[in-house]
């Protein structure tokens, strides 16, 4: 089984500033990236919903295999899938 549940869709460093503090206020943590690095990545944020754990993954084939399995959302079918 996957440690990752959802690949999170977030454009722009202001958006993305924004869905990284507002996962942060309900208690993910980093993975093992920076702050910084997830933020200006390009990639969409992997997120662990059990280890409550926010990252980024650089890889065009892990994004490709979660997308085939519906696990690449938007922000707001994101926010609809967890009750936001």
């Amino acid at each position: 089984m996957s440690v990752i549940d959802y690949m999170v869709s977030v454009s722009g460093k202001d958006e993305r500033e924004k869905f990284y503090n507002e996962m942060h206020k309900k208690g993910f943590k980093d993975h093992m990236d920076t702050k910084e690095e997830i933020i200006n990545s390009t990639y969409p944020f992997a997120i662990s919903l059990k280890r409550k754990k926010i990252m980024v993954i650089p890889s065009a084939t892990q994004c490709y295999l979660m997308d085939r399995e519906g696990k690449v959302l938007s922000l707001d079918k994101f926010k609809q899938k967890i009750n936001w």
